[in-house]
């Protein structure tokens, strides 16, 4: 367990741990950020975070309070690449103190840094089942993927594993109009571009 400043007078435990089934505050924190959150109820419902193709569940609590979660997914459309850190959220009471450098945890560096602990920790979990490619997805609209790009930076100057982004967005649900994001990926990538 490790302790972060914050604000230079404020002093926080900040803990992050992966699990194989959800704890309590793991599920108390996807039923508030499906009811809190603003465009992401549907998704973040429980039924709709742990399904039959969950491998393992993060969570950070702050001072013992559930601030930020995500899940490793192994679907079937992955075609046996594993889907990191996905349904990452941040509960909705302390969502924009997330969003600053002084933030309780790691800060701000183009992304919450703290989600590197939920990268690691699940790569860690899933290596040993005899998973070896992993993928995170984002959403972007930026001109040539710029806000990813500058993520993925980021994400390899805070993991101990080394990230790469594909140039173009892939299909990561079967939907396809929507389903559609970027790509960083460690290992084999992740492609998946058929309509």
């Amino acid at each position: 367990m490790t302790n972060f400043v914050y604000k230079s007078d404020n002093e926080y435990e900040v803990e992050t741990k992966t699990y194989l089934n959800a704890p309590d505050k793991l599920i108390e924190l996807f039923n508030a950020v499906e009811q809190g959150a603003m465009q992401r109820n549907d998704n973040y419902k429980i039924e709709n975070v742990l399904t039959e193709d969950t491998i393992c569940c993060t969570l950070t609590t702050v001072d013992g309070e559930p601030w930020l979660g995500s899940v490793a997914w192994n679907r079937p459309f992955y075609d046996g690449i594993v889907r990191v850190s996905t349904r990452y959220c941040v509960h909705p009471k302390w969502a924009n103190s997330f969003y600053r450098r002084d933030a309780p945890g790691k800060g701000f560096d183009n992304m919450r840094v703290d989600v590197v602990d939920h990268i690691d920790q699940q790569l860690d979990f899933c290596m040993p089942l005899g998973f070896d490619s992993f993928f995170i997805s984002i959403e972007d609209k930026s001109p040539r993927a710029r806000r990813s790009r500058k993520i993925c930076d980021s994400i390899n100057k805070y993991s101990k594993y080394n990230w790469k982004i594909l140039d173009e967005p892939q299909r990561v649900a079967p939907n396809p109009v929507s389903g559609w994001q970027q790509i960083i990926y460690n290992n084999r990538p992740y492609i998946r571009s058929e309509i």
